[in-house]
């Protein structure tokens, strides 16, 4: 391994080392505060800023408020009101979170936000550590369920650095669906003309510059697929793979050669072109995870590593017994391409570690081959939509 190799991989395990402490305490109070869940009717709760003692930014409180909930979530036990929404309706009530919460506004705030029961707590500042007080209490009679207590060193807390408490999520999906597409097609060779016998067309022996095909009917495809996704409040990102492949359907379509409109052409057997996709996908998404479901939105582009194949168009082939190419019916074609992605989904958390989730898909891809004829450039563009359904495993739960 080199020397700067080495010295990335120490810096990585030092910076895991030094935030690590933030994530364990958070999740060591919710952990906590979860064995109250089963004193609960509704599980419905919300999380407030916690009361600060000694020099505490309100950064931090806001930070500690929103890690808690993050890992309250995770934890499955409770219904966690999103932070945003649960500042929007103490703003309503004209509730400012400045001093010690007692009994009357308990109960003013858990009828306004809805929620059976609050996390309140307290940050003391003892100069070389904090020590973080959460407590969950009903909020109609301000009885104490649970309590947690924990400590948390100023070198390792985001009150010192400059690193947040994580607040997005990670999955790792797989997902299976099925592709509705169209198909056009062209066969260009200005020079040296195409000759229809070679595109098993009929009549044979006739030349053309050009021959194009529109909105041609593809067979249904399945989709195969995995992708990465990162979740933030507002949206994320994703890379993914997928597979699908369609062959044509027999059918009668309108054609144009050399300007000519042939609106009768008879594509008289199944699969005279197939397409084979091969998409690595990277995709920006939007939209607001909710405590228990995320609706998005997104967009993406991909590379696609394609296979162009049909058992009636001739191409120039290699012959193992000759050495050489040679002109026979059969193609098989490799093209590179780019796709373009369109998205609209729903998660929806079964678990802390799983969740599943479905997709509609819009998509676009260009293909060019040229069969290895001199001069010719022949295409195909695929699109069409997609609708997928998956698994997605929670990697900050395991």
């Amino acid at each position: 391994m080199k020397k700067t190799d080495r010295f990335k991989v120490v810096i990585g395990f030092l910076s895991i080392l030094w935030v690590w402490p933030v994530f364990a305490n958070m999740a060591s109070l919710a952990e906590e505060l979860s064995k109250g869940a089963n004193k609960l009717k509704t599980k419905r709760i919300a999380v407030l800023k916690f009361d600060a003692i000694g020099q505490v930014r309100e950064s931090f409180r806001t930070q500690v408020a929103d890690g808690l909930t993050y890992e309250l979530v995770k934890t499955g036990k409770f219904v966690v009101l999103e932070r945003s929404q649960v500042e929007t309706i103490l703003h309503e009530l004209s509730f400012e979170q400045t001093g010690v919460i007692d009994s009357t506004s308990a109960r003013k705030v858990g009828k306004g936000l809805g929620a059976e029961a609050l996390v309140i707590g307290t940050i003391v500042d003892n100069g070389e550590d904090y020590t973080i007080t959460a407590k969950l209490i009903r909020s109609e009679t301000f009885d104490i369920i649970a309590i947690a207590r924990t400590n948390l060193p100023k070198s390792t807390s985001t009150h010192q650095s400059t690193t947040s408490i994580k607040t997005y999520t990670e999955y790792i999906d797989v997902f299976a669906g099925q592709s509705k597409s169209l198909l056009d097609m062209e066969f260009s060779n200005p020079a040296d003309k195409v000759n229809s016998t070679y595109l098993s067309f009929v009549p044979a022996n006739t030349l053309y510059s050009n021959i194009r095909f529109q909105k041609l009917k593809m067979k249904d495809a399945f989709v195969l697929g995995a992708k990465y996704e990162a979740f933030y409040k507002y949206g994320g990102v994703s890379l993914e793979y997928a597979h699908f492949e369609a062959g044509m359907q027999k059918q009668i379509a309108a054609g144009k050669f050399d300007g000519t409109d042939n609106p009768n052409f008879d594509f008289s057997a199944d699969e005279y072109l197939r397409v084979s996709h091969n998409v690595l996908t990277l995709a920006v998404m939007g939209g607001y995870s909710f405590s228990f479901f995320t609706p998005y939105i997104g967009a993406g582009i991909g590379l696609n590593l394609a296979s162009i194949s049909s058992d009636f168009i001739y191409a120039y082939n290699y012959n193992q017994s000759l050495q050489k190419n040679v002109f026979t019916k059969g193609l098989k074609e490799i093209s590179i391409g780019v796709l373009f992605l369109g998205k609209a989904g729903l998660r929806i958390a079964m678990s802390p570690a799983l969740s599943l989730f479905a997709e509609g898909r819009v998509f676009t891809t260009s293909l060019s081959f040229t069969r290895e004829i001199s001069n010719e450039d022949d295409s195909v563009k695929n699109y069409g939509w997609q609708w997928i359904a998956g698994v997605g495993f929670n990697l900050n739960s395991l």
